[in-house]
């Protein structure tokens, strides 16, 4: 009878598991739909270039993994695109454009945002013109080119943004809620929202208030909610209201090959070319940074960055100066390096009393490490000033300071200098060990313009800087200019042999 009983259960079970109908698979075949705001309809299937949509339909649709939106090349279309649906990185939604011509552009006219991905995950944009401006935002008017939101959402993975271009968009100077030309924002108050897998890559930001690229959270306590696998590279941004490049919560973020000129144009908040901001691991690397206005540094070693290494970039006239570092009371610092980096004419002609090449503001420096630079401020009055009552101070190693001809100063009591060359310069520190006084003899300080034009910045022949280096551990293997790093370090940014201009 148990025999019985127990077939019959199973056979009750199996009939009731079988009576309740299967979720639908997504299609297996990607779907592609088109959107033409010239000639478009709000009916029809919209998946030919003859069937295309008005924006308004793109917008009612729940999009699945693997589907591809295409927008009509030469074509404005006015308002936001706020599509819904999620994708995969294996499977991504695609937006991208169809037809020849200039790429297809939207235009939010004055809303919060152009497009506007809320809560979803795996989408990638490429090719588009976007643009977003209004009358004169609010003091907390979010306006912003895209804007990509996660609210209480858990982990969002896999967002790409290649190729587009972002342009005048005049959002409120704020972070919270964030304006500019792209942004993420991981916010809410429930769940520990995070991003996962952001790539912003070869894309143009110009003329947008008030951050040109940025990744911005709310769930900033500790234990870090971490933004995995960010990278900002090869971009070209310029004209912004605050900070160039910034990333929020990072964890091994990346910020490469990007031209970043001008940037705190009309903020009146701080502002820095690009930086991190309680971030893990952040590399800051072969950027171009130049232009800043005001106070504005290049780079900044703010609150709560661990272990963020500045390489390989060129500096160049920024009012603000090279680098900021600001550790927090509450979210110290700790281990920054800034190494083989050019920094020309950085805070020149500023009249700011704190502002200069170097400033070290506030906080525990914390084992910061600064080494194997050249600081070339032939028209700045300050090198490094120090107004930080930290007990612990900067770690100055094989650097170049070359100053203006009536000499530029170094004002820092806590700093520790050594094996340093000092040309022009007033206030060399009493208690800086084994420095060189005098002309470094580099080829042609001053004549760089960009990344590819620095080579000014090698050693002459006889110069009294090559092989003269402190030795220094973990020191990336490579200069500036991408010469293996040997046993016998230069001082300044070039390792080669002295050069016969």
């Amino acid at each position: 009878m148990a025999k019985v009983l127990a077939i019959a259960a199973s056979l009750l079970l199996g009939a009731s598991v079988a009576a309740t109908p299967a979720a639908a698979d997504p299609p297996k075949v990607p779907r592609t739909f088109f959107v033409d705001c010239a000639r478009g309809l709000d009916v029809g299937p919209g998946t030919s270039p003859d069937q295309a949509w008005k924006l308004s339909k793109a917008n009612t649709m729940k999009y699945l993994a693997g589907d591809t939106i295409l927008f009509k090349a030469g074509v404005t279309c006015t308002g936001t695109f706020a599509p819904t649906g999620s994708g995969t990185a294996g499977r991504p939604i695609k937006v991208g454009r169809f037809g020849s011509g200039t790429k297809p552009r939207i235009d939010g006219k004055g809303a919060a945002s152009a497009i506007h991905l809320r809560n979803v995950a795996g989408w990638e944009l490429r090719d588009l013109d976007i643009t977003n401006t209004g009358p004169a935002p609010a003091a907390n008017q979010q306006r912003a080119g895209i804007y990509v939101l996660l609210e209480d959402y858990g982990v969002g993975s896999h967002y790409l943004v290649s190729n587009v271009d972002v342009h005048d968009v005049n959002g409120c100077d704020c972070r919270f809620p964030p304006s500019g030309g792209v942004v993420f924002y991981a916010a809410g108050s429930k769940t520990p929202t995070r991003f996962d897998d952001v790539t912003v890559t070869k894309s143009t930001i110009t003329h947008v208030d008030r951050i040109g690229v940025g990744m911005l959270s709310t769930w900033l306590g500790s234990p870090l909610v971490p933004m995995t696998k960010v990278r900002f590279t090869e971009n070209t941004v310029r004209d912004i209201g605050g900070e160039g490049m910034v990333v929020f919560n990072g964890s091994g973020a990346i910020i490469e090959r990007n031209i970043i000129d001008g940037f705190n144009e009309r903020s009146t908040q701080d502002s820095a070319g690009a930086y991190g901001w309680n971030a893990e691991g952040t590399r800051i690397r072969y950027n171009d940074v130049s232009n800043g206005k005001g106070q504005a540094m290049a780079f900044s070693l703010d609150d709560a960055n661990i272990d963020t290494i500045i390489e390989y970039n060129f500096s160049h006239d920024n009012k603000g100066g090279f680098l900021l570092q600001c550790s927090g009371n509450e979210l110290k610092n700790a281990n920054g390096i800034a190494r083989y980096n050019l920094s020309q004419n950085d805070a020149a002609g500023t009249d700011e009393p704190y502002t200069s090449t170097v400033t070290i503001a506030c906080g525990d420096a914390s084992n910061t490490q600064v080494y194997n630079n050249v600081f070339y401020a032939q028209n700045s009055p300050r090198l490094v000033t120090n107004v930080s009552t930290s007990a612990t101070g900067v770690h100055f190693t094989n650097n170049i300071f070359y100053g203006q001809p009536s000499g530029s100063s170094i004002n820092d009591t806590t700093g520790q200098y050594v094996n340093n060359v000092f040309y022009q310069v007033s206030g060399v520190p009493a208690d800086s060990i084994t420095s060189i006084i005098g002309d470094p003899r580099l080829v042609s300080p001053g004549t760089a313009t960009s990344m590819s034009t620095t080579n000014g910045y090698r050693l002459r022949e006889a110069s009294p800087a090559i092989q003269h280096g402190a030795p220094v551990a973990n020191n990336g293997g490579k200069d500036f200019f991408g010469n293996p790093l040997t046993d016998k370090l230069n001082i300044g940014a070039y390792e080669g042999a002295g050069v016969t201009p």
